[in-house]
């Protein structure tokens, strides 16, 4: 089952994602950009996967959903720590 806020939730990552892709000359600025856009993306493949397993391979999408953030937050939380280092 689809609900209304995985389809709002994705419409918005895909919309950030286009300025992400317009800006990435900017955004490599940042101290270990790379770390912190594999996190932004693998939680838009964890996104996809939401909405994806509605329709196909449940359990599996299901599980590379849940693989997904975990694969995100561990990124965003070595961006974190290197970030803050100086």
């Amino acid at each position: 089952m689809i609900y209304e806020n995985e389809i709002v939730m994705i419409l918005i990552a895909l919309f950030v994602l286009v300025f992400v892709f317009m800006y990435k000359h900017k955004i490599k600025t940042i101290k270990n950009a790379n770390i912190l856009l594999f996190s932004y993306y693998t939680f838009i493949v964890g996104w996809i996967c939401t909405i994806a397993e509605g329709f196909v391979f449940p359990f599996l999408l299901n599980v590379i959903e849940h693989v997904s953030y975990v694969v995100g937050v561990v990124c965003l939380l070595i961006w974190i720590i290197k970030f803050s280092k100086k």
